[in-house]
């Protein structure tokens, strides 16, 4: 059965499911450009948008339900009808707090109540957890920016109480590394990122798990990184597929086969360019800009 999902557009996002191959739109819905979006099982839409610092909560209708104002999450997942939300404290309270947030809504409550998890690590001025990764009854935090980085797992058989289960440190790429995303499918995972030097930077995909590897695309210094060609935009992972979308469009690395660039395949699409890229919760893999849309992948 088909699962709905929000398409972000400039003027009005979208409520959408794919039927037969093709996207069809259910309604709109008033979600800014620059937001993730999740849908719960009980068929509430967890809303973080980015560019207000705004938490939301709609129905499957477009009905606003909730309204949190001053939430610097910057990643967002759900298991069942928990919604688990990372980004950086910059000021809590009276122990001002700074570094690593990490929090939990149980949208069955219809109170909304937050709660922050203490997390297992020393919290740090300046880092973040910068996405959050949810692989049937495993959550991943992804902790970046200052070394170490870390990969803070949890058990989530009950989603409302993850239980910590050990902190691994992930390997450096370069210097003020900030990761943009993560992404797991099956035995593999996929951590998209940038770094910085004196020379100039990079832009990074790191492979691991049952597939291994590294591809990289140095920015020089000075230079506008949109006129890099191949310069990494976003990803996402279907199975033994790593869709990447660069400034030239998007690419298709199949994981089975060695991890390099002579294995990247070039896809057609309907449109130039493409901002990021949706996976659907049936796996269907959707490029978006702030006014088109195009179905790319059908599992």
């Amino acid at each position: 059965m088909s699962k709905p999902f929000i398409i972000p557009q400039a003027k009005t996002s979208l409520i959408a499911i794919v039927v037969d191959g093709k996207i069809n739109i259910i309604r709109p819905i008033a979600i800014p450009y620059q937001s993730i979006s999740r849908i719960t099982a009980n068929s509430l839409i967890a809303t973080q948008c980015t560019a207000l610092d705004e938490f939301r909560v709609y129905d499957i209708n477009a009905n606003l339900l909730h309204k949190k104002p001053n939430c610097k999450y910057r990643a967002l997942a759900v298991k069942k009808n928990t919604v688990y939300l990372g980004g950086e404290y910059t000021f809590a309270g009276d122990n001002k707090v700074q570094g690593e947030m990490f929090s939990i809504i149980n949208l069955n409550d219809p109170d909304f109540t937050l709660t922050n998890p203490v997390l297992p690590i020393k919290v740090v001025p300046g880092k973040s957890i910068d996405d959050i990764l949810v692989r049937d009854d495993q959550l991943l935090l992804v902790d970046n920016v200052i070394y170490p980085k870390y990969l803070i797992r949890y058990d989530i058989t009950d989603p409302g109480d993850p239980k910590h289960v050990k902190t691994e440190q992930l390997p450096r790429n370069g210097s003020y590394e900030h990761i943009i995303k993560g992404d797991i499918s099956g035995d593999n995972m996929v951590i998209f990122s940038t770094t910085f030097g004196r020379m100039g930077g990079a832009r990074h995909i790191r492979i691991t798990g049952k597939a291994s590897g590294h591809l990289q695309v140095d920015i020089p210094f000075d230079t506008d990184p949109q006129t890099i060609p191949g310069f990494f935009k976003d990803i996402c992972l279907v199975d033994d597929r790593l869709f990447i979308l660069t400034t030239e469009g998007v690419r298709i690395l199949d994981l089975k086969q060695p991890v390099g660039n002579e294995n990247i395949q070039t896809i057609t699409t309907n449109f130039p360019t493409f901002d990021k890229l949706i996976k659907t919760p049936n796996n269907e893999v959707i490029g978006v800009n702030e006014s088109n849309y195009e179905l790319l992948s059908v599992r």
